[in-house]
């Protein structure tokens, strides 16, 4: 592993936690002591350790709540501490609190379902009074049947599972509480974090890093890494299954704070529907994990885990047994080629990589309309990172609804992506930005707070606005462009529109900055053009323009510079069987050189910002 360049491992602990420790406190020496044969094996090649304690859900111990159960926790804290406090002087030690998490039901992994104990019920209530204070607990109960358009008085109880259902007809469900359900799920996991984080620091050292492993689930529902990731070193994202939306799955899962380092990324393997053959090739799949690994550079990440070195023959999943580095026989894949490609190449060049300059622009995620049922949250948020990536050409970060008051608002653009509802406090940050300065992009209603109460907002475009649901085609102009955008499917019956007295994007002045709104939700229709179209625009009053220009330019090809203090990375990954060839301008010197990103790969360029000479040229042998 050494000699193919790995600089780093990932381990843990998957299954069979009671194994290990029977009894609260009562860890297996064997275990410990093959952890340490483990970390000397490490050390003997300078490579540090992430160790991983638990997986989904934390084990309980015989406790009723994984998170919530006094009695659980004080175990899971037993369990970790065993092995952090074994090693109190060692550094280069990381600690993951758990694979993958869930919240908080066994019977529903990867989704945030409520597992109806008696811990669970006892802190959702006293999390409704300390969330929602009130004079008398008849007023707060009449204040949550408000919120939630209820007329019953059981508001203390845990929202049912049909709650969570998107349907046509509500009839006794509570959808609005899934909000609130969604919210509590948040801060009952960064306390957990909390509570494991006590457990690491026991042992005296600081520098030892913490991080949380969440795949896709977590830029959804599940334990969002947007909320926990204060609580944390650095992030950590799984990219299993989202391969066309690889961009989108580091955005979201990068706060503007901290490092993201893409803990495991591999190829899941398919079958053809006789089972006769696979879906791809083994070439074919070392293409896709080559561009996995180049954009988890690319979209300001700190790395990358491939997930794994060597294939386990002995796992009960056809599909596990499908992925690694090596076959069975031990010989290399060719995803082998690829991966000591990266890590050779960053062993000569990483060391110039530093003082990344931030992106100019930043989406705000819209969190309310995402933890309800009714929710085209993803949708609106992946074609936003996909036209201001593939078609702009422009690289941004991601700020969650919830925690935009906890980064400095450097950005020049904010965009928020159709979000039909957002909290008041989100809107005052947005109003607070523009005021310092930025430019805001919003598109679709934006009259309604969480619960959908109406609030005023449109009338600093327009006196009058209201809603309707949106037409199957609406014309829109943006710019000097005429634009039809379609809503196919459900969406006719899901989405509305904000009726104004012009069907252009309004832009007014605020502050020392702009506030721009498209009536029409642009990200939820079928025209990247429009969307693409309205960005450019907020771009220009924002005063921000591409660092680069490509001929011929195609979204097929996506092109990711990145500014560190020394030089530029530019990353380009082709999407198409074709291979194509371009001349690309930095702008910066202003400097052009030539490039040709073969079909399905990726191609690394870095340029020095100073002279604009070519550092490095990607001649692959491989």
């Amino acid at each position: 592993m050494k000699q193919a360049g790995v600089n780093m491992v990932r381990t843990g602990i998957w299954t069979g936690w009671k194994k290990y420790m029977p009894e609260p406190g009562k860890v297996n020496e064997s275990v410990l002591r093959a952890f340490d044969a483990f970390l000397l094996t490490a050390h003997k090649h300078d490579i540090p350790v992430i160790f991983t304690f638990f997986a989904f859900l934390p084990e309980t111990w015989g406790g009723a709540n994984a998170y919530l159960d006094p009695r659980a926790v004080k175990a899971q804290q037993e369990f970790v501490s065993a092995f952090t406090k074994r090693y109190p002087r060692v550094d280069d030690v990381l600690w993951d609190f758990i694979n993958e998490p869930s919240f908080c039901s066994p019977k529903y992994l990867w989704n945030c379902r409520p597992n109806y104990d008696e811990f669970e019920k006892a802190v959702w209530k006293q999390w409704l009074k300390d969330r929602y204070p009130a004079s008398s607990d008849e007023a707060r109960v009449s204040h949550l049947q408000q919120l939630w358009r209820t007329t019953t008085d059981d508001v203390y109880e845990l929202p049912q599972l049909k709650d969570f259902e998107s349907v046509n007809l509500i009839d006794d469900r509570q959808p609005l509480k899934t909000l609130d359900y969604r919210l509590f799920a948040q801060d009952m996991f960064i306390r957990w974090t909390r509570q494991m984080t006590e457990a690491v620091r026991s042992n005296g050292n600081p520098k030892q890093l913490i991080t949380v492993g969440q795949d896709e689930a977590g830029i959804s529902d599940s334990p969002n890494i947007q909320f926990f990731a204060r609580e944390i070193d650095f992030t950590s994202l799984h990219n299993w299954w989202a391969n066309d939306d690889l961009v989108w799955d580091s955005v979201l899962a990068k706060t503007p704070s901290k490092l993201s380092l893409m803990e495991e990324t591999g190829v899941m393997f398919y079958e053809k529907a006789d089972a006769d053959a696979s879906w791809r090739s083994e070439e074919e799949v070392s293409r896709l994990l080559e561009r996995k690994m180049a954009i988890s550079f690319a979209v300001d990440g700190a790395g990358f885990i491939e997930w794994v070195w060597n294939t386990n023959p002995y796992m009960n999943s056809t599909n596990e047994v499908g992925i690694g580095l090596h076959r069975v026989d031990r010989s290399g894949k060719p995803e082998l080629r690829a991966f000591t490609w990266f890590a050779q190449q960053m062993k000569i060049w990483g060391p110039l990589l530093r003082e990344r300059q931030p992106e100019p622009v930043a989406m705000v995620i819209p969190h309310s309309q995402m933890f309800s049922p009714r929710s085209f949250a993803q949708e609106a948020t992946r074609r936003c990172v996909r036209a201001m990536y593939y078609h702009v050409g422009v690289p941004m970060q991601a700020i969650s609804e919830y925690t935009i008051t906890d980064y400095s608002l450097n950005a020049k653009l904010f965009i928020v992506p159709s979000p039909g509802v957002l909290t008041e406090k989100c809107w005052d940050a947005l109003l607070a930005a523009a005021k310092a300065g930025a430019t805001i992009a919003i598109s679709g209603v934006i009259d309604e707070d969480e619960y959908g109460w109406s609030v005023e907002r449109s009338k600093l475009f327009d006196p009058v606005v209201t809603k309707e649901p949106v037409s199957q085609s609406e014309p829109m102009t943006i710019g000097a462009e005429n634009f039809l955008v379609r809503y196919e499917g459900e969406k006719m019956q899901r989405i509305e529109k904000a009726v104004a007295r012009s069907r252009a994007p309004f832009s007014i002045p605020y502050g020392s900055g702009y506030l721009m709104w498209s009536p029409l939700p642009l990200e939820l229709g079928d025209s990247m053009a429009a969307v693409a179209a309205f960005y450019k625009l907020a771009l220009a009053r924002a005063r921000v323009a591409p660092v680069f220009k490509a001929e011929p330019y195609s979204p097929s090809v996506l092109v990711i510079p990145s500014l560190f203090r020394d030089v530029a990375f530019y990353m380009f990954v082709s999407e198409m069987d074709q291979d194509v060839s371009m001349q690309v301008t930095h702008l910066e010197n202003p400097v052009t050189f030539s490039v040709k990103v073969r079909a399905g790969r990726s191609l690394m360029i870095l340029l020095d910002r100073k002279t604009g000479e070519v550092l490095s040229r990607d001649f692959r042998v491989y």
